[in-house]
């Protein structure tokens, strides 16, 4: 096996299990034994568990967006983009626990803020083009102000899918996604394009029955 196919399984590993399970309870010594190798073999690419953390969160987002921008820069219609986009969403949403989120805050926080600037910079700016779109092709009220609706999903999505407020209510951040998209697309949709909101859903559910790791 090659350095880079030796590298490339570390780092799966070691993202399903920092995803999964946060960052203080992943141990090195627990990805050694599910791979199979030596802490030093581990250590010979990455010289600390930060720079495997590290590496691990920058391998996922360099895949993220380049999903997102294969949708984003397709010629498909609004519908299929805005399925498409929804399910990658939801498909991280399934992998990235609370947890992982809440580790990251507290033990590397500057890693943080460049999750939450890719964030803003990749998914929410494609996520505004596609409503751009939309409008062009009549799936929204020709009075929408597409900025504000924008900022509204925006600050939804901010202010409610974050550990500190899904801990203190019952509903999942699955929960929470699918009634923010039901509730702003109820209301930016025109009657025609609301008839097939229900598609989009079937759609969603679809994505988010599937626990991808």
């Amino acid at each position: 096996m090659t350095d880079q196919e030796d590298k490339q399984r570390i780092l799966e590993s070691a993202a399903k299990r920092f995803f999964e399970f946060g960052i203080s309870k992943v141990t090195v010594d627990e990805i050694a034994a599910e791979l199979g190798m030596s802490k030093k073999t581990i250590y010979k690419y990455f010289p600390s568990k930060d720079d495997l953390l590290l590496a691990a969160v920058r391998m996922h987002m360099e895949r993220v967006a380049k999903e997102i921008t294969s949708i984003s820069n397709s010629n498909e219609s609004f519908e299929k983009k805005i399925v498409a986009l929804l399910s990658v969403v939801s498909r991280q949403m399934r992998r990235i626990s609370a947890q992982f989120q809440t580790d990251m805050r507290r033990f590397s926080p500057e890693l943080w803020k460049e999750i939450d600037k890719f964030r803003r910079e990749q998914v929410i700016t494609r996520l505004k083009q596609i409503f751009i779109q939309a409008k062009g092709e009549k799936y929204f009220r020709e009075d929408l102000d597409i900025e504000i609706f924008y900022l509204v999903l925006l600050n939804a999505a901010q202010g409610i899918i974050n550990p500190q407020t899904l801990s203190e209510h019952s509903f999942s951040a699955v929960k929470a996604y699918q009634e923010i998209i039901k509730i702003l697309f109820e209301g930016a949709l025109t009657p025609e394009a609301r008839s097939r909101v229900h598609y989009f859903d079937e759609q969603i559910e679809q994505q988010l029955s599937q626990r991808i790791l």
